[in-house]
C-alpha cells in the first residue's frame, strides 16, 4: 500500500479497458441515486452497503484488458472479507470506549494499523492487497471517535458506520470526508445542495482532467521525458518538473471532481479538496488550497493537540518556537504517510522547512513594519505576484522528491549534466 501509487488514480477509476471501466462507474452511480431515494431505513442501509463492497471488490480485482474475471473477483475475497472484519472491530472497539477516558484506543487503532501495514513485514503488505484505500479510510476512522466523542454527531449504527467507511466514489484517494459532513446528506440527501447539471459537468471536467489532460502531461514528466537515459538539455528538466505538477492537479483534482459529482447526482455532500493551488501566495497557503482535507485532518488531530501541549510546557516567550516544531512533526508525518521510502520524508521535511521559514518571516514583518507599512505590503500587487511565482517554483521543485526515488534523481542529474 503506497500512496504514490494511489495518486495515479486514473489508473484504478479508468484503467486499460475504457468502455468496460466506464460501465462500471455508470452503473455504480446509477445504482447510487437510485438507493439514495429509498426512505431510510434497513433496505437502503443494506443495499447501499451490498454496491459500495462491489465497487471496492471491483477497484481491487486484477484487470486484464478492463475486464475482470470471477476468479479475480474471487482472488481478492479473502482480503476484503478482513478488511471488513477489521472495520467491524473498529467500529465495536469506537461504540465501547469512545465516551471513556480510554477513548484514545479507537482513536488510535485505525494509524495503528496504518502503520503495520505501510511498514510491517512483506507477507502482511501482500495478504492486504485488497484494502484499497485504507490509508485514508483510516483518517476518516479515527476522526469520527472526536467527533462523536465531542457531541458533534451521534454514534452511527453498524451499517451506517460501514457505509461511510467504505463509500466508493471516496474510498481510492479522498477526499477525507468527515463523518459529520457525510452524515447530514446521507440521511438526507438534497440535490438543491448538490444540483444534478453541476454534478454532471464536475464529472465531465474531472473526467478530461483524468483521461486527457493527465494522459498528456504524463509523456512529459520526469519518468516520461527524461527516464531514456539519454542525455537531455537543463530545460527538459524545466518542463518535466512543470509538467508533474500539473499532471499531478490533473490527476488528483480530476478524481476528486468525479468522486464530488458522483456523489452529488445521490445528493451526498462531499468536501472540497483544491481551491486553486496555482495562486497560493505562500507554502502555508498552498497547502490551505491543496489537499484540503488532508491539510484539516492534520491540523485539527495532530497540530493543534500538539502545539497546545507544547506551549503549555514552554515559557510563553517559547511559543513561535513550538509552533515550528510542531510544524516540523506534523510535515515529517504528512512525508511518512505519502509512502514508506525515504524520499517521501525528504518530501515532508522540505516543506516543513518551507511551512517554518513562512512562519519565522511573518513574525519578522509584524515585528519591523508598521500596520500602515504591513497592510501596504500585503495590498501590493507586485509583492503578490513575486509571492505567487516564488511559491509556484518551489511547490514545483520539492515534488521532484515525491514523483522520484533519491536514485533516480541522481539518474536524472546525470542525464542533465551530460
Amino acid at each position: 500500500m503506497n500512496d504514490s501509487n494511489l495518486l495515479d488514480v486514473g489508473e484504478r477509476l479508468f484503467p486499460s479497458g475504457l468502455i468496460p471501466s466506464i460501465a462500471g462507474f455508470l452503473i455504480y452511480t446509477g445504482l447510487l441515486c437510485l438507493i439514495m431515494r429509498l426512505k431510510m431505513g434497513l433496505k437502503r442501509q443494506i443495499c447501499l452497503l451490498v454496491i459500495n463492497l462491489a465497487a471496492v471488490a471491483w477497484l481491487a480485482a486484477p484487470a486484464k484488458d478492463g475486464l475482470i474475471s470471477a476468479d479475480a473477483y474471487l482472488s481478492v475475497m479473502p482480503g476484503l472479507a478482513a478488511y471488513l472484519i477489521t472495520v467491524c472491530s473498529i467500529y465495536f472497539l469506537t461504540r465501547l470506549l469512545a465516551f471513556g477516558k480510554h477513548w484514545w484506543i479507537p482513536a488510535m487503532m485505525p494509524i495503528a494499523i496504518l502503520i503495520l501495514l505501510r511498514y510491517g513485514p512483506q507477507p502482511i503488505q501482500v495478504s492486504t492487497i485488497a484494502w484499497i484505500g485504507f490509508s485514508y479510510m483510516a483518517f476518516r476512522l479515527s476522526q469520527l471517535v472526536v467527533i462523536v466523542r465531542s457531541n458533534i454527531t451521534e454514534m452511527p449504527s453498524i451499517l451506517d458506520y460501514l457505509n461511510f467507511a467504505f463509500f466508493a466514489p471516496t474510498i481510492l484517494a479522498g477526499p477525507i470526508n468527515a463523518y459529520s459532513t457525510f452524515q447530514k446528506s446521507y440521511y438526507q440527501p438534497d440535490t438543491q445542495t448538490t444540483p444534478p447539471f453541476h454534478c454532471l459537468m464536475r464529472i465531465l471536467i474531472g473526467s478530461c482532467k483524468l483521461l486527457f489532460l493527465g494522459s498528456v502531461l504524463n509523456r512529459l514528466t520526469y519518468k516520461g521525458l527524461l527516464m531514456d537515459f539519454h542525455p537531455h538539455p537543463p530545460v527538459d528538466l524545466v518542463v518535466s518538473a512543470v509538467a508533474y505538477y500539473l499532471y499531478l492537479y490533473c490527476n488528483f483534482s480530476g478524481y476528486c471532481d468525479v468522486a464530488i459529482g458522483a456523489s452529488g447526482l445521490a445528493g451526498i455532500k462531499v468536501s472540497e479538496n483544491f481551491n486553486n493551488p496555482f495562486a497560493a501566495r505562500n507554502i502555508q497557503d498552498f497547502w490551505n488550497r491543496w489537499h484540503i482535507t488532508l491539510s484539516s485532518f492534520m491540523r485539527d488531530m495532530c497540530f493543534n493537540p500538539l502545539c497546545k501541549a507544547l506551549i503549555a510546557r514552554m515559557p510563553i516567550s517559547m511559543a513561535p518556537h513550538a509552533i515550528a516544531l510542531t510544524i516540523c512533526i506534523v510535515f515529517t508525518l504528512i512525508g511518512m504517510w505519502h509512502g514508506r521510502d525515504p524520499h517521501f520524508v525528504a518530501y515532508g521535511a522540505v516543506h516543513a522547512l518551507g511551512v517554518v521559514t513562512n512562519h519565522y518571516y511573518g513574525l519578522a514583518l509584524k515585528k519591523y513594519l508598521s500596520k500602515d507599512q504591513l497592510r501596504r505590503y500585503n495590498s501590493s500587487n507586485l509583492v503578490r505576484y513575486i509571492c505567487i511565482a516564488a511559491t509556484f517554483i518551489f511547490v514545483t521543485s520539492s515534488l521532484s522528491l515525491l514523483a522520484n526515488t533519491f536514485m533516480e534523481l541522481f539518474t536524472i542529474l546525470y542525464l542533465i549534466r551530460t
